[in-house]
């Protein structure tokens, strides 16, 4: 596809995402905010401008409980939308550097993950507003990819503090105990969710997705794949197959799209959502009735003018 000017619409897309990249190394908007924080030392005269997304790059994006909100992460943050679609806005700061996020069964909390100075991803929550972030896991470790219990007493994750030099499937609660150790795979091993009954865990050990029970035992080889979400009624899985199309239940719905590799994700009417093609779109239970959730994210920038 080309846009009105006649190129690429990927080409805009990587020319877009590489501009406003190279401007957040400058300065970026904190939350809420009308104004621009300053991140590094600006040296000559500035200016402020705003670009306004429409598509993005790598994103996630995860419906409400209610299904009347979208999170989804775009350009290091995270932006909060009416489901149908429309202004998005964003709700945390350059302090932190957030994807992959999934809101709590309760509609209260949001979970990421979350890239620190340390180089690693920790398990983080924060309210949909933005208010009271909380950093969940924390150490020399690389948590990553949280998905919720289904009571929202916690989370499971992806991680390699096993100390075997291979990721595992690690679950925490959140009074602060420590995080527990559940799987123990010979593989690396991520992209955990749990099964609506909270019995099963589908996860991804090295190319295949596999289902086991939450409290051990032996795991079950569905196909080869990453990124698995349980169907509603927990007796399939969505996943993206080898070829990075998406499947539900045996059938590939998709055909040459450039999916992010992230789960889908289910609304309460029973369509589910996923990102592609740098849009958000959602499908219906069958994998059929493509439709893209437009947006609009306006990111505020300082930057030097020469």
């Amino acid at each position: 596809m080309k846009n009105r000017n006649g190129l690429p619409q990927s080409l805009v897309r990587t020319a877009l995402a590489a501009a406003v990249g190279a401007a957040l190394l400058s300065a970026c908007q904190w939350p809420g905010g009308a104004g621009v924080d300053q991140l590094n030392d600006l040296r000559g005269p500035t200016r402020d401008l705003t670009v306004e997304l429409r598509e993005g790059t790598n994103m996630a994006a995860a419906p409400s409980p209610d299904g009347k909100r979208i999170v989804f992460s775009a350009q290091g943050a995270l932006w909060v939308m009416p489901s149908s679609g429309g202004r998005a806005v964003r709700i945390t700061g350059y302090g932190l550097e957030p994807t992959a996020p999934v809101w709590s069964p309760d509609g209260k909390r949001i979970a990421f993950q979350n890239y620190a100075p340390e180089g690693n991803f920790h398990v983080w929550t924060i309210a949909p507003d933005g208010q009271d972030p909380r950093e969940i896991t924390a150490g020399p470790f690389d948590d990553r990819e949280p998905a919720w219990l289904p009571d929202g007493s916690g989370l499971v994750f992806s991680s390699d503090r096993s100390g075997d030099g291979q990721y595992k499937i690690w679950s925490v609660a959140l009074g602060g105990a420590a995080p527990v150790q559940l799987t123990t795979g010979p593989g690396a091993e991520s992209n955990p969710v749990v099964s609506p009954d909270g019995r099963r865990l589908a996860y991804v050990d090295g190319a295949n997705v596999l289902t086991a029970p939450i409290t051990g035992g032996a795991p079950t080889l569905v196909a080869p794949g990453t990124a698995p979400a349980w169907t509603p009624d927990g007796t399939a899985l969505v996943y993206q197959n080898a070829a990075r199309q998406l499947v539900v239940g045996n059938s590939q719905v998709t055909q040459d799209e450039d999916i992010f590799p992230f789960p889908a994700r289910f609304l309460p009417d029973g369509r589910f959502l996923y990102t592609s093609d740098g849009k958000i779109r959602t499908r219906d239970a069958a994998g059929g009735n493509r439709a893209d959730v437009d947006f609009r994210a306006a990111l505020k920038l300082r930057v030097v003018v020469k």
